[in-house]
């Protein structure tokens, strides 16, 4: 007999969400000076590196979250029921991306105001692709194969949680020794990429052809775009919190680990080092300490409970999904005000973005995302 549905909350991870949604706003307001030729920031190795970094701590968190839901459900009812996982996932992710697709493609980038030099007026070559891979939910492979498009830069993550999501439940229904399907995945992709990667180096060995040479470098960028390895690093973080392994879970739990991964994380962000192949993965292990730590762990010297840290992370991700527009508006707006002063504009460009973006968030959760979330609650 399954036993009955308990929500599962654990404390302190909607705070890491927002943190995270935050840095990704600091990257791209940066991002959108830089490509507008303004004075920015992207000279220093931290502004550079917080965007990818910061998504890759969201890859770490779903992994981790979406792992132990599917461990909990297997283990109240027998079974994992993927018909259900995927609806919740369709309902909770389609509706903002397909408004953000909508608005970018047939809106903002037809708009003179929206106008980012260099990137808009290639947004409509080859249109048809373009948006046939949106509507197939790949705009990871938008953005390698074809230029960045302004407002929809960041959906290529979104894309990648959801070729995550349609494998997942599949792996999880089929495997009894997870740690060790985890840890497969996890080496094999660090062996196929450094292979893909060796090939997209050294093709122009084996052919003069720019159009092979090209695909071998876009099937390697798309694949490194995947980050299974991180998200597979977080669900070991679920493996072993949701079968008590004590003597690993004590371990991490020690102030001198805490410390010493916070003190990591810290310099790493500042420095952006390079670190072949597996860099994304060795940011993963130190962030699922801190998410163990944040989950789990009573003694925690970091604690992100709170009223304010978990509404903000319930409405994370409106605003990742609107925060690029909401720069450009902003930056729009500062135009035509013509603001020359730099330290005024960033205040300004600063402050408005950050708290126009979480208003519009809230008001799309309220209006949008809480009516697909209720049909998914009025659906058990």
């Amino acid at each position: 007999m399954s036993q009955p549905l308990a929500k599962i909350h654990f404390p302190g991870l909607n705070g890491l969400r927002f943190i995270a949604a935050f840095l990704v706003i600091i990257n791209h307001v940066e991002t959108t000076k830089y490509h507008c030729s303004y004075a920015n920031g992207m000279a220093y190795p931290f502004f550079t590196a917080i965007g990818g970094l910061s998504v890759t701590l969201f890859f770490v968190l779903s992994g981790f979250l979406i792992t132990y839901l599917l461990l909990d459900e297997k283990h109240r009812t027998g079974a994992i029921h993927i018909k259900q996982f995927y609806f919740k996932r369709i309902v909770r992710i389609w509706p903002l991306y397909f408004l953000m697709v909508v608005l970018a493609l047939f809106v903002l980038n037809r708009l003179d105001f929206f106008y980012v030099p260099n990137l808009s007026e290639q947004v409509y070559d080859h249109f048809e692709w373009k948006l046939f891979l949106y509507l197939l939910i790949l705009p990871n492979v938008v953005a390698v194969v074809f230029t960045s498009i302004p407002y929809l830069h960041h959906v290529w993550s979104i894309g990648v949680e959801e070729q995550f999501y349609v494998i997942w439940p599949w792996i999880m229904r089929s495997t009894k020794n997870y740690l060790k399907v985890f840890l497969c995945i996890i080496f094999g992709m660090v062996i196929l990429s450094a292979g893909l990667r060796f090939i997209a180096n050294h093709m122009t060995a084996f052919t003069t052809n720019l159009a092979w040479i090209k695909l071998s470098q876009d099937i390697n960028t798309c694949f490194s775009m995947l980050r299974m390895g991180c998200m597979c690093i977080g669900a070991i973080g679920a493996w072993l919190l949701f079968y008590k392994k004590d003597r690993v879970l004590q371990f991490v739990y020690r102030k001198e680990i805490q410390v010493v991964t916070c003190a990591l994380l810290v310099v790493l962000f500042l420095i952006n080092p390079a670190i072949p192949l597996i860099k994304h993965e060795c940011y993963a292990v130190l962030y699922l300490i801190l998410i163990l730590n944040l989950a789990s762990n009573r003694q925690s010297l970091l604690t992100l409970e709170n009223k304010p840290l978990n509404y903000l992370g319930k409405i994370s991700y409106g605003v990742y999904m609107y925060h690029p527009f909401v720069i450009g508006l902003i930056m729009g707006l500062l135009n035509l005000l013509e603001v020359k002063n730099i330290f005024l504009y960033n205040l300004v460009l600063y402050f408005l973005t950050i708290s126009l973006t979480i208003g519009i968030a809230a008001l799309s959760y309220v209006t949008i995302e809480k009516r697909w979330i209720e049909k998914v609650k009025s659906s058990h």
